[in-house]
């Protein structure tokens, strides 16, 4: 498994993600219309467009005189036609208002989602990264125990004693080269025995 390769596309992928979500940032998002829901549920029925939103008085006086035309107004179009489309509006509205508030909350998750979702491939790609420094250690190591162990072959072979580090942490060849003196040959500064 080629380690570096795959972090080198992880990096790519996580680089190509932040350039898409900085220029998505850096555009004018067009700002909704706030869109209040309906506080009350508007039926409509023949009486509804015959009231008014004005007062009690000025609005129930309204409301007689329109009641009054209504036979005039029947004569001149027919509206019940209106008031069926605007009772088939009101409903559809009501399924609109139910529909948006669900989209809202699916999006809401699904933000909630996506964040975690980046947050554990941020903890992967730092673990994967860690795990790479981590293996490029470990075949660092592998390597130098290989190399003292061709050397210690190589030198069991030319029958020399294998150089390197002992147990007790003296190097090998410190001592290697002051050879202990032979017990039979005297030293060179020592008088000669007698006889």
């Amino acid at each position: 498994i080629d380690v570096e390769r795959i972090m080198e596309q992880v990096r790519a992928r996580i680089e190509a993600r932040s350039r898409r979500e900085a220029a998505s940032a850096a555009e004018p998002v067009p700002e909704r219309a706030a869109v209040a829901p309906p506080s009350a549920s508007f039926g409509f029925d023949g009486g509804s467009i015959y009231r008014s939103s004005r007062g009690r008085g000025i609005g129930r006086g309204l409301y007689g005189t329109r009641m009054l035309l209504a036979p005039f107004v029947k004569f001149v179009f027919n509206i019940d036609p209106m008031v069926d489309a605007l009772a088939i509006q009101a409903r559809r509205n009501e399924q609109q208002a139910s529909f948006d508030d669900d989209v809202a909350r699916r999006l809401a998750a699904r933000e909630e989602q996506d964040e975690e979702s980046r947050q554990a491939v941020q903890r992967l790609t730092a673990e994967v990264e860690r795990l790479a420094a981590d293996m490029k250690g470990l075949r660092t190591l592998v390597e130098s125990v290989a190399e003292r162990q061709d050397a210690i072959e190589q030198a069991r072979e030319h029958g020399a004693e294998p150089r390197g580090d002992r147990p007790g942490g003296e190097p090998a060849d410190a001592d290697a080269d002051a050879s202990p003196p032979a017990a039979d040959a005297p030293a060179a500064d020592a008088p000669p025995p007698d006889r």
